[in-house]
């Protein structure tokens, strides 16, 4: 963890029918004019002391242990950002071990001590970013928890990724960490491509025909290649079609993965988003073209060729509205080469 420490999502990445399918979904207000962008919600904010990127909050409720378990995590990180090694050794059981990407072992809490003490006066300037992206209960009060991380020895050195692996039990009436193994990464900096490609499967074309709207989405890379770029449209019925643009990046000040969004009634969002298990969250908040302020929880489930969306926690203009149920969005299969282009040249 002095090198590559603690867990960060890389993560998550943004889910495409964000801005479309909840313009859809707008008329569950009992408005005029609803707004189109009311599926938005509050971006997670970095830590203060710049390390630690704060977990936002997932669609469903966290359970107790696990809420316990990101708090560990953060003192893990404010620990290290304050270069504080007596802190750091204290988040251990007396007995814990902390495995460096070397393989070598320190065991219990003064031989940790002693050894990030040693770190932190050799690299005054290090920081860590982190967030855990996986915890699984393994027995009462044992949790296997598993993450990604940034290190960065200096503010003008790149950022280098790795993971770590932790087993953390309730000692006492507290959770702490009794297992902590690093994991190196590449030992070079992560592209911007590198972390939006975790999103390129929603590359290609997509559709959803409901009896309520049909929705039409394609994505590709910019020409940059940092870059996924999405266009999507909305019929819905008895209405005008609604079009949109959705820019998704890596954002390097918070770690994770940002989508800005804007339609074509002049509403516009922003957030960020992450991934759980088998699915993605994506929190927004954005402005309808009425001026209203609204924000909302995106879920995306997704296999190879299906995505299935649900969004929920919807607030316009202060105002909670109904969640929109399980939508279904299916990729097109790619269209059959013409007889022309299949015919060599003589």
């Amino acid at each position: 963890m002095q090198r590559l420490f603690v867990p960060m999502s890389l993560l998550t990445v943004s889910m495409m029918v964000a801005g479309a399918v909840c313009a859809v979904t707008a008329d569950d207000k009992e408005k005029p004019a609803a707004p189109r962008n009311e599926a938005r919600s509050a971006p997670p904010k970095p830590a203060a002391n710049g390390g630690a990127v704060a977990p936002a909050a997932a669609a469903e409720k966290k359970s107790p242990d696990e809420a316990a378990i990101r708090k560990l995590g953060d003192a893990i990180v404010q620990a290290y950002q304050q270069h504080n090694a007596k802190s750091f050794a204290a988040v251990f059981t007396p007995d814990g071990e902390y495995v460096d990407f070397k393989g070598v072992l320190f065991h219990g809490r003064d031989e940790i001590e002693k050894e990030f003490a040693g770190f932190f006066k050799a690299n005054p300037e290090s920081t860590v970013q982190v967030a855990f992206d996986a915890i699984r209960p393994i027995a009462p009060g044992v949790d296997k928890v598993e993450g990604v991380i940034r290190f960065q020895r200096t503010p003008t050195d790149p950022p280098v990724a790795g993971r770590c692996n932790l087993v953390c039990f309730v000692f006492g009436n507290t959770w702490q960490v009794a297992s902590l193994r690093e994991i190196e990464g590449s030992g070079t900096a992560v592209s911007h491509h590198d972390h939006v490609s975790q999103l390129e499967w929603l590359i290609g074309e997509w559709i959803h025909e409901g009896p309520r709207a049909e929705v039409h989405f394609s994505c590709k890379w910019d020409r940059s290649g940092n870059f996924l770029v999405r266009e999507f449209s909305v019929q819905a019925a008895g209405r005008k079609t609604i079009h949109g643009t959705q820019r998704i990046g890596y954002d390097p000040l918070s770690g994770l993965l940002k989508t800005w969004i804007f339609d074509s009634e002049g509403g516009y969002s922003d957030g960020y988003f992450r991934q759980k298990g088998d699915h993605w969250v994506l929190h927004t908040t954005g402005v309808t073209s009425e001026g209203q302020l609204a924000s909302g929880t995106e879920v995306f489930t997704v296999d190879q060729h299906r995505i299935v969306w649900d969004s929920v926690d919807r607030i316009i203009d202060g105002e909670r509205i109904p969640d929109t149920g399980k939508i279904t969005i299916v990729k097109k299969p790619p269209a059959p080469a013409s007889a022309s282009a299949t015919v060599p040249p003589k």
